[in-house]
């Protein structure tokens, strides 16, 4: 390939450009480059400029930078021709974001082969439908480019180029801003639930929860910053929990309605392919101590007062979690893992809320669960050990007896002996902790 030709370097180019080393084409203001990436936009003073040092003029050239997966600014955009709208440069950025989830991030939702077509091709389609002149199904697409912009902040990250990595945060705030775009009408959705919408609501509570894990894994592990939030990813399931909550509901109500939309979308037959699948027999062991610690603490004087309402919410949370772990044992698929989240009961969670021990320890098992998934998808990278270390945490100083103040902790009712502690090892171990 032959060299590249060197040009003369303007030395009247924006200051953002210069001091990028990027190639403005001082259309105004903004120029081109600032009006895509969506930063202010200045000029330095004529009289600064006629000082400079006759050393500019002969730099080498410098490397034109652009988004990732972005065409350069340089070969689409000349000095001659005007900059582009904002409206362009927003079309631009939709474009590449949905090339990603339409090559790459849409693999990472579910691992059947039978659901590709679904979530590559069906799901973008109806997102991008109208209905009655109105963008009524407009909260599916900003949650499609909310998770691959998510994915290309990831992606940038692991990146070796500096100049990578630090476009990451432009993407994250565009992440972000289609998720809060997506909030209220989402929200809506659920509660108008039809045969027209019922396949794109239940969608799009699948990618919340991926959207909602992967969020503080980007914002915080990648950054080194986990310990400014002990609680950061506790605190980002209970979230989730009130935004999805619905899902197994809208699932089952509308099964009909989804089935004769698309099949793939239908869970009714969820379980069959795993009911007679084997678990190791660590992981086996691991959930019948869960159960025995329940009947333990449904035996004890401390909590015997609150009935067996308690103890069985908490065996049916174990009873989902083992059929998760089988399912995902024959199966190797995102959605078995997801599905715990999705459908545990919402009284257990109220009790999540009051970090009872019991429950808490219920929670890291499928933590533990989680954390098969890092390595696999991209969304789950330290989310499994983030959400344990917050329980760890938690649990730490409960049985130290402190919170912060000279507080007794609570610990539901549970008597901390052999089997707690070998439920909290299984986890340590599971995790290599």
């Amino acid at each position: 390939m032959p060299p590249l030709r060197s040009h003369r370097k303007s030395r009247t180019g924006c200051l953002v450009c210069r001091k990028r080393r990027v190639k403005c084409d001082e259309s105004g203001h903004p120029c081109a480059n600032c009006t895509f990436r969506g930063l202010d936009c200045a000029y330095a003073d004529p009289r600064t400029l006629a000082g400079g040092s006759a050393a500019e003029e002969r730099a080498t050239p410098s490397r034109t930078e652009s988004l990732p997966g972005v065409p350069p600014r340089d070969s689409v955009t000349r000095q001659t021709q005007p900059a582009l709208s904002q409206a362009a440069v927003s079309l631009r950025l939709q474009l590449e974001l949905m090339h990603t989830y339409s090559t790459e991030t849409y693999k990472s939702l579910f691992a059947e082969p039978t659901d590709n077509h679904t979530w590559q091709v069906v799901v973008p389609r109806r997102a991008l439908e109208d209905g009655d002149g109105d963008r009524e199904n407009g909260f599916l697409l900003d949650g499609l480019l909310s998770v691959a912009a998510l994915h290309t902040a990831v992606r940038l990250s692991n990146s070796p180029k500096p100049e990578d990595r630090a476009w990451k945060q432009v993407y994250i705030d565009v992440a972000m801003e289609y998720q809060s775009h997506a909030l209220q009408p989402f929200q809506r959705a659920i509660q108008q639930i039809s045969r027209d919408n019922c396949d794109v609501v239940f969608a799009h509570s699948l990618i919340t929860i991926v959207n909602g894990i992967a969020v503080p894994q980007v914002l915080h592990v990648s950054e080194g910053r986990r310990e400014d939030s002990k609680m950061n990813m506790l605190e980002t399931i209970f979230t989730l929990f009130e935004l999805v909550q619905g899902t197994a509901e809208i699932n089952r109500i509308t099964g009909p309605w989804l089935k004769d939309k698309d099949p793939c979308l239908v869970y009714q037959d969820f379980w069959a392919a795993a009911s007679g699948t084997a678990l190791d027999t660590e992981t086996d062991a691991a959930l019948n101590r869960l159960g025995a610690l329940n009947d333990a603490e449904n035996k004890s004087d401390i909590t015997r007062h609150l009935g067996d309402g308690r103890f069985t919410l908490i065996e049916k949370a174990i009873s989902l979690l083992r059929r998760c772990f089988q399912r995902y044992t024959a199966l190797n698929d995102p959605v078995s893992v997801l599905t715990w989240l999705a459908t545990v009961d919402r009284a257990f969670v109220d009790c999540l809320r009051r970090h009872e021990a019991l429950l808490l320890l219920v929670l890291m098992h499928w933590g533990a669960l989680l954390a098969r998934l890092e390595g696999v998808v991209w969304w789950a990278g330290g989310s499994g050990r983030g959400l344990v270390g917050d329980v760890l945490w938690i649990l730490r100083v409960q049985h130290e007896g402190t919170s912060g103040a000279d507080k007794p902790g609570r610990d539901g009712g549970v008597r901390r002996g052999e089997d707690f502690g070998g439920a909290l090892k299984w986890v340590r171990e599971d995790l290599g902790l």
